[in-house]
Order: C-alpha cells, then structure tokens, then sequence
C-alpha cells in the first residue's frame, strides 16, 4: 500500500520537494493558498487539496514548508487547520524554519491531541531541493525519527541531532553562520571590485587560501561572478531567520552581536528592491548603492 503523503507548502523549495516524493512512488496530495502554486505540482501527479484539514484527513503523514512560525501555527492550529482533520498517532513533520522555541510549544500542543511532531528543517536551498540532496536536521525521538526517515531520504539525508526541537535550533545555528559569514565574504569581494581588480581574478586567489569555504568557492561563482540572483535563498528569509536567531539568543541569554549586524544589512538590501532575489545581491548592495552607504 502506497504512503499518503499531505504537504502543506508548494513554493520555490515545497515544488522540487513534492516532485522527489513522487519520483519515489509516494502518493502525495498538497495544498497552499496560491492555487497556482498546487497547479504547479498536478501536472507531475500530485492530487490537489481543499484546505489543511481536509489532507490531513487522508494523509498517512503530513509535511509542511512554509515560511514562517506563523505561517506553522496557522496550519496547525488555524481555521481549517490541521488539528480539525488530524488523527490520532498521525505523524506531523515541519521542515520549514521556525523559531525553536515555538516548536517545542507546537509539539506540546499536538501530543495533547495525540498527532507525533517532527522537526527537520533543510539546508541546501533550491539547488540541493531539485536533486534530492538537502541536508535535513531531524529532531524528534529515536522511534520517531526511524518513522519519519524513509520519507525524509527522498528529499535529502535526514541527520538526527536530538529531541524534538532540536532541528530547528541546528537549523537557525546553521543560518546565523551563513548570515555573518555571506556579509564578510561580499564585504571581501566588493572591495576587490571598488579598487580596480578583477574579480574572478581575486576569487580565484581567495578559493585558494584559508578564507575559502562553501560561500566563496560554490555560491560566488553561480550568482557574484554571473551577476545572476534569481535562484537561491531569498535576502527576505534571511532577515526573518536572523531575527529568530536574535529571539532564540535571547531566550538562552547568549548576545549575538554579529547577526545583529548583519540583519540590518539584509534587511537595507531588501528595502533597496533585493528581498526576492539569493542574498548574496548584497553585493549589488555595496557596488551599486556605496556612495550613498558612504554619506
């Protein structure tokens, strides 16, 4: 018998990820408020939804992928939500990026009605997304995850990193050090730029030394050096999850002085016309807008 599959979320990641679970023969029903989002996977043999509740009544397992802690709350427990459809010992896995601590109050909320909450936000962005090779952070129980691994597997390679929470705070550790890192790296090349230099030159020069990392070597070449920001992690998402890591600091009392930082800058690029394009258009941030950065 086939897996029923319900995701919740078909945008620029839940497309490619619902498309892996029908390549692995998962029956899969999604639904988001955009119709034209569900159009987008019908035609690869995803059965459209009515609204939340009424997947999750004919799911097995319901996934989500949305962009924030309130879009999760509002399909847990919104009008039409998933809560008014669940079943009792249903499988529930997030893999959006949220607020950790809001998850482990999610989870309380849905063990009370008996539905099983797991966590496993990704990384990898849409490049990773289209092949099936996201790297996903699983929080849950040792049982649990063996539950929820098999489905996971076709959409990247589930690591558990802990109880149930834990995902989502690897996750947003994971994207407070792309955040500062991303504005060194720009910082870096910008000014390679701003004195005269050739920039594949200097990157070439970079690749090679200790500053090296995934940044420079892969991410610079497919967006900096072509001058193309259309596929990738949107600068809007990092402002969203630099402001979770700021929450999430707080809660444990940790300064996070860095990402403080470095959330202004994302949030100046998006008020400047960059916040649905790959954040790494910072770039045209410091090239394009230095002399008024400059006054």
């Amino acid at each position: 018998m086939t897996l029923k599959i319900g995701f919740i979320g078909i945008g620029a990641m839940g497309k490619p990820m619902v498309r892996c679970l029908l390549k692995s023969q998962y029956g899969v029903t999604a639904y988001d408020t955009e119709a034209a989002a569900m159009k987008a996977v019908e035609g690869d043999g995803a059965r459209m939804g009515k609204s939340t509740a009424a997947v999750a009544r004919d799911a097995d397992v319901v996934v989500s992928m949305v962009p924030d802690t309130p879009d999760v709350e509002a399909v847990l427990f919104g009008r039409d939500g998933l809560l008014e459809g669940a079943k009792p010992g249903q499988l529930y896995i997030d893999m959006s990026t949220i607020s950790p601590v809001a998850s482990v109050e999610f989870a309380k909320k849905l063990a009370a009605k008996g539905v099983i909450m797991v966590d496993a936000p990704v990384t990898g962005s849409t490049f990773k997304a289209e092949t099936g090779e996201l790297n996903i952070f699983v929080g849950a129980s040792k049982d649990d995850f063996e539950r929820a691994k098999p489905i996971l597997s076709a959409m990247g390679v589930p690591q558990h990193v802990g109880e149930q929470g834990k995902g989502h705070l690897v996750k947003i550790i994971h994207n407070t050090i792309i955040a500062t890192t991303m504005v060194g790296v720009i910082e870096g090349l910008a000014l390679a730029k701003r004195s005269g230099m050739d920039l594949k030159f200097v990157h070439g020069l970079l690749t090679k030394g200790t500053a090296n990392g995934f940044l420079l070597e892969y991410w610079m070449p497919r967006t900096v050096l072509q001058n193309d920001y259309n596929k990738g992690f949107f600068t809007r998402h990092m402002v969203k999850d630099t402001r979770i890591a700021l929450e999430t600091g707080r809660s444990y009392g940790m300064p996070m002085m860095g990402t403080a930082t470095s959330q202004q800058v994302y949030a100046l690029a998006c008020n400047l016309g960059l916040e649905y394009v790959d954040l790494s258009s910072i770039f045209k941030l410091y090239t394009e807008n230095v002399d008024a950065l400059n006054k």
